[in-house]
């Protein structure tokens, strides 16, 4: 088992210098798409800052305090200020605004919401609540942005919610604090303000800070269990999440102890999270599952060899077009942090457990071909990338090392919006 565990971490150290070795080539594209972020990534930075800034100097009841007005505040900012649907000149939900502005589209892609008895497996959760807001609303013209925008709100919530937990269980440090402050700032949350996508909720934000407080416990608690099935319900909204779950498997296998069954107990949670669902739509809605064609056919790049999916052309992996596009995703999403905090992280554990936790993720990553481009599958790109949460556990450790990773999310949320920008990278469509 030791054996397994140093092959995966020398794959996950193989992982991250490919993704390094693509950023020179995403910067010098994305460079000349250099926009000032919106009003979104100015909340989101603004109120991670002052969140640090007040843990930093105040007693523990008010830096509870703190963090309770913040996270309230920073609630109501996700509904105060929705997202455009553009960002200079460029669409960049997917295909979610088609769905949102055409009835037919929306019910074409959610079945159960044109009252087929049918639900697809690959965002089953994430479908049945569209589903169940759109008949809400009255299955009107208007009703799928209303699910949409309902569907951001709701996972900003439970994001927000499970940072609380994430306080409650580790009984308010100040390390869970400035977890939550950078958690704030983490280019995921701009989904919150109303992305018309469901990929980005399928990360979780108190999955790998219990799993960890779960391995240094001598005695088993409930944390594992918690951080298990949240990141499986995660998975029920999008399929994205299995990544987490595997993720959390492998760290889990970093227990010096209970490695076999710290990583049963939490895949066994998580899929069952995931899983249990499947049963009430069976069995108490009368409803088949499908697999979505679309979610079967997903395109991975080849080594050397181009080839077509979709009327669409994919380049090889060992091509300066695709090497950009692995630069540009993983700019935007975070990856940058995860290298400069595992850098400053003292403790060995936490070190390992966070590359094992980010290895399916940045594995992902560089095979995976998104099918809408780089800047238009953003929400899957977030999704994908659980390490995210490792990366700022890590970076919680002192208020100094907080504030550097401060500055590195900065500089990715200007990433993030550059990619967007970007129009050089955009899909080219084969019409014969």
């Amino acid at each position: 088992m030791r054996v397994s565990v140093t092959a995966a971490l020398l794959a996950g150290a193989v992982a991250l210098a490919l993704h390094a070795a693509a950023w020179g080539a995403a910067v010098s594209v994305v460079a000349k798409s250099v926009h000032p972020p919106p009003l979104q990534s100015a909340l989101a930075l603004g109120g991670s800052a002052l969140l640090l800034r007040v843990i930093n100097l105040a007693s523990h009841r008010r830096r509870m305090v703190a963090i309770g007005a913040i996270l309230v505040a920073f609630g109501i900012a996700m509904v105060a200020a929705p997202l455009d649907l553009q960002f200079a000149g460029n669409g960049f939900m997917g295909d979610g605004v088609d769905y949102a502005q055409s009835r037919d589209k929306f019910e074409r892609n959610i079945p159960v919401a044109g009252g087929d008895p049918e639900i697809q497996f690959k965002s089953h959760l994430g479908d049945l609540f569209l589903a169940g807001v759109d008949r809400m609303f009255g299955r009107t013209e208007d009703s799928p942005g209303i699910a949409y925008r309902t569907l951001s709100r709701a996972g900003g919530l439970l994001f927000l919610g499970e940072l609380l937990l994430v306080v409650v269980v580790l009984r308010g440090s100040r390390r869970a604090c400035r977890y939550v402050g950078l958690a704030l700032a983490i280019p995921l949350v701009i989904g919150f303000f109303g992305y018309y996508e469901v990929g980005y909720m399928s990360a979780s934000a108190a999955a790998f800070p219990l799993l960890l407080h779960s391995m240094r416990r001598r005695t088993p608690g409930h944390a594992l269990e918690v951080g298990g099935g949240l990141q499986g319900l995660h998975a029920a909204f999008h399929g994205f999440g299995l990544l987490g779950i595997a993720g959390g498997v492998l760290a889990a296998l970093r227990d010096r102890d209970r490695q076999i069954w710290t990583a049963l107990r939490f895949g066994a949670f998580a899929l069952a999270a995931y899983l249990v669902w499947l049963l009430v739509y069976i069995v108490v809605f009368g409803w088949s599952v499908m697999s979505d064609p679309y979610s079967g056919h997903i395109a991975f790049r080849h080594l050397t060899t181009s080839a077509y999916f979709d009327r669409r052309l994919v380049h090889q992996l060992l091509s300066w077009r695709a090497v950009t596009e692995v630069g540009m995703a993983s700019l935007a999403i975070g990856v940058p942090l995860l290298v400069f905090a595992l850098v400053r992280a003292k403790s060995r554990l936490e070190r390992h457990a966070s590359l094992l936790y980010a290895l399916p993720g940045l594995l992902f990553l560089v095979v995976w071909w998104p099918s809408a481009g780089v800047g238009h599958d953003m929400d899957l790109l977030l999704g994908a990338f659980a390490g995210m949460m490792a990366a700022i556990w890590l970076a919680s450790r002192t208020p100094r090392i907080a504030f550097q990773a401060w500055i590195v999310l900065a500089v990715v949320h200007v990433m993030f919006w550059a990619v967007v920008a970007d129009r050089t990278m955009e899909r080219i469509w084969i019409t014969q």
